[in-house]
C-alpha cells in the first residue's frame, strides 16, 4: 500500500510541476442573432419574420516553454449552437463542405503546434495560424484559411502546416510554408520574402493553392508605407485551372487610413479592391458562393470604416462594404462596451441595403432558400480569463 501511495504522490507532484510550466488562458463568449428574413410571405407577420439563433463558445489555450528554444501551443474550442444558426461561424473554405443541417455542438482542436528557435532559423510544425497580406478583407495572398468577409472579427482557424522562418538581415526575412494533403499534387505551399526599404514594408509572394475545384498559382507583391496618411497596396497575378477551363486574372488593392486627433482618436480607413475575374454586368453565379469556390462575385468593391474610442470603456464603429458594380452595400455599425474587467459586450447590425437582385441581396430565383441578404442584429458577450 505504501508503494502505491508513494507512486500516487510522485505522479501528483509531476502533474503539479507540469501545470506550473503551462500557461492557461482563453475566453468564453456568447452571441445572439436576431435575423430579419427577406420573405414577403412572412412580412405579413412580424413575429414570423424574425428568427433567433445563438452560439456559446469556450476557447482554452495552453502555452508552454520547455526550453528557451522551444515553444508549444495548444488551443481547443467547444461550441454549442441553438436556434436558427445554419452554418459554422466565420469560415469560407472550399475544403469544408457546406452543410445546412442543424448542428448542436462542435468540439475541435484549433491550434496544436511546436515552434523551435535555432541560431539562423525558426521552424514550426503542426496546426497553426498562417495569415499573409495587408488587407483586412480582400487580400489575394490570404488563401490558407480565409476569414468570412462578414465575420472579420472571428478567430482565424489553424491549418496543418510546416513553416520555416529565416531572418536574412535586420529588416529582411524569408518565410516558407508547406501544407501537406493526401497527395503531393493536392498539397499547398507558399514562399514569401519581406523587407523594409526607406521605411516601406515590401513583400513578394509565390503561392501554390489547391482545392477540390481548382488549382491556382499566385504571384505578387505588397507595399505598406506612411506619408502623412497610412497607405498600402497589393497586386497579385493568378493563373487558375478549373476542370478543363483555364483563366488568368489580376487582383489589386489600394488602401489608406488616418487617425484624427479628436478626443481619444478617430480612426478612418478606406480600401478599394478590383478582381478582373469578377462579373461587371451584374450577372452572377451564386453557386460559386454557396459551394465556397469564391467569396466575391463582382469586379469592383470598396470597404470603409470609422472607429471612435469614446472612452477607455466605449468604442463606436461603423463600416460598410460596397459593390461598385451593382450598387449593393452592407452597413455594419457596432458599439463595444467594456462593462467589467475582462468583460466586453458588443451590439451590432449587419444591414444589407441597396437594390434587390444585386450580389448581396439576390432575388428569389437565385436564392430560393433566403440564405443571403438577411439583415441581423446581434449581441456579443466575451469574457477573457
Amino acid at each position: 500500500m505504501k508503494i502505491f501511495t508513494f507512486i500516487f504522490l510522485q505522479l501528483l507532484l509531476a502533474v503539479e510541476v507540469l501545470l506550473c510550466q503551462i500557461d492557461i488562458k482563453g475566453y468564453m463568449d456568447s452571441r445572439f442573432f436576431f435575423t430579419n428574413t427577406r420573405d414577403e410571405f412572412y412580412l405579413k407577420n412580424v413575429k414570423d419574420n424574425i428568427s433567433i439563433g445563438n452560439y456559446n463558445r469556450v476557447r482554452v489555450i495552453f502555452e508552454a516553454n520547455p526550453s528557451e528554444e522551444t515553444y508549444l501551443n495548444f488551443a481547443i474550442d467547444y461550441f454549442t449552437f441553438h436556434g436558427d444558426l445554419r452554418e459554422k461561424i466565420g469560415i469560407v473554405d472550399p475544403r469544408e463542405k457546406p452543410s445546412f443541417e442543424k448542428v448542436e455542438q462542435i468540439l475541435r482542436i484549433d491550434r496544436a503546434y511546436m515552434e523551435f528557435h535555432f541560431s539562423k532559423m525558426d521552424f514550426t510544425a503542426g496546426m497553426q495560424k498562417i495569415s499573409w497580406g495587408k488587407s483586412m478583407l480582400w487580400s489575394p495572398f490570404d488563401v490558407f484559411k480565409r476569414i468570412n468577409v462578414f465575420e472579420p472579427g472571428e478567430e482565424r482557424r489553424g491549418v496543418n502546416a510546416v513553416k520555416v522562418y529565416i531572418p536574412i538581415s535586420n529588416v529582411s526575412r524569408l518565410e516558407a510554408v508547406y501544407l501537406p494533403e493526401n497527395k503531393i499534387d493536392d498539397s499547398r505551399a507558399g514562399l514569401r520574402f519581406s523587407t523594409n526599404i526607406k521605411e516601406k514594408d515590401i513583400s513578394f509572394s509565390l503561392i501554390r493553392d489547391r482545392n477540390d475545384f481548382s488549382k491556382k498559382n499566385i504571384a505578387g507583391f505588397e507595399i505598406k508605407g506612411e506619408y502623412k496618411i497610412g497607405w498600402w497596396l497589393e497586386n497579385a497575378f493568378i493563373s487558375e485551372s478549373e476542370y478543363l477551363k483555364k483563366q488568368n486574372c489580376d487582383k489589386f488593392i489600394l488602401g489608406i487610413d488616418y487617425t484624427f486627433s479628436l478626443g481619444n482618436g478617430l480612426y478612418t480607413m478606406a480600401e478599394y479592391f478590383r478582381d478582373t475575374s469578377g462579373s461587371h454586368n451584374k450577372i452572377y453565379d451564386y453557386n460559386l458562393i454557396f459551394q465556397r469556390r469564391r467569396y466575391t462575385l463582382a469586379r469592383d468593391y470598396m470597404f470603409s470604416m470609422i472607429q471612435y474610442k469614446y472612452s477607455m470603456f466605449t468604442t463606436i464603429q461603423a463600416s460598410a462594404i460596397f459593390n461598385l458594380n451593382d450598387g449593393d452595400f452592407i452597413f455594419i455599425p457596432s458599439l463595444r462596451l467594456n462593462i467589467l474587467t475582462n468583460v466586453d459586450v458588443m451590439f451590432g447590425i449587419n444591414s444589407f441595403l441597396g437594390p434587390e437582385g444585386g450580389e448581396f441581396k439576390p432575388d428569389k430565383i437565385n436564392d430560393p432558400m433566403n440564405l443571403m441578404g438577411n439583415s441581423q442584429f446581434y449581441v456579443w458577450t466575451k469574457v477573457h480569463f
